[in-house]
């Protein structure tokens, strides 16, 4: 199965970005294929398929993602991964591997702020991969009735 990753949010550490993701997998039965969706390689993460946390929803309803039976959370930093089942999990083993960084971003969050936002460099990806994406979210959500 080809895995497609849905960045959740990002945070600066000494050396680069900690990124927590949720992994979905195309599903089998999805007759399109990757070509028919808002999904984009990104070339900074030796082409990983990467789609918008919306979207990424709105396919999983439509039945073109799926979910795979286990390590659906991912925490990457440069290039390398770690899976987990549960968010719990990956948010315990940031805690742990980056514990200041990561209580910075979490007394952001506890503030209110708004830190589930995407990398920068994720948002150029999309912005070149899939230009016609507000089109295709509108034509998706009114078939599957979202």
């Amino acid at each position: 199965m080809e895995s497609v990753f849905s960045e959740i949010f990002s945070f600066r550490v000494p050396g680069g970005e900690v990124f927590m993701q949720r992994r979905f997998e195309l599903s089998p039965d999805w007759a399109g294929g990757l070509k028919s969706l808002p999904i984009v390689s990104d070339r900074s993460t030796s082409d990983t398929l990467f789609v918008l946390p919306a979207d990424a929803v709105l396919l999983f309803r439509a039945g073109a993602l799926t979910l795979p039976a286990g390590g659906t959370y991912s925490v990457q930093f440069h290039g390398s991964g770690k899976y987990f089942d549960t968010p719990a999990e990956a948010l315990a083993y940031m805690a742990e591997r980056w514990p200041v960084p990561f209580s910075l971003w979490r007394q952001k969050l506890d503030a209110g702020e708004n830190v589930l936002q995407q990398s920068q460099r994720r948002a150029a990806a999309f912005a070149e991969g899939f230009p016609g994406l507000a089109a295709f979210n509108e034509a998706l959500a009114s078939q599957i009735g979202a």
